[in-house]
């Protein structure tokens, strides 16, 4: 049985207001249970996504598995490409399902 906050038939949803005066982290976990992350004032890019893979490479031996929601950042054609052609079988992707909860600013 899934437990929910939300009402029956509706999807949960986090709702906060957006200022100027946020945090946009990214983290990883290995399987070592080693957290590795980077917090920055802006939004991320796909630069700044890649960056942050290139970066997990050099300190995570092994596969990696990307767990995302389906926000627009991780869809990205530069993301992909990069994907597809750098990390061809190296690091699979796994989304969220789109029922999971998200964040919704205003």
């Amino acid at each position: 049985m899934t437990k929910t906050y939300a009402p029956k038939g509706q999807t949960p949803l986090l709702q906060s207001k957006l200022s100027r005066e946020h945090l946009s982290v990214i983290g990883a976990i290995s399987a070592q249970g080693r957290l590795l992350f980077t917090i920055q004032e802006t939004p991320f890019t796909s630069s700044g996504i890649i960056a942050f893979l290139q970066h997990l490479k050099k300190h995570v031996a092994g596969k990696m598995l990307l767990i995302w929601d389906g926000a627009p950042i991780h869809r990205s054609r530069a993301l992909k490409a990069y994907l597809t052609e750098n990390e061809p079988g190296h690091i699979p992707l796994k989304l969220l399902p789109a029922y999971a909860p998200v964040s919704k600013m205003h």
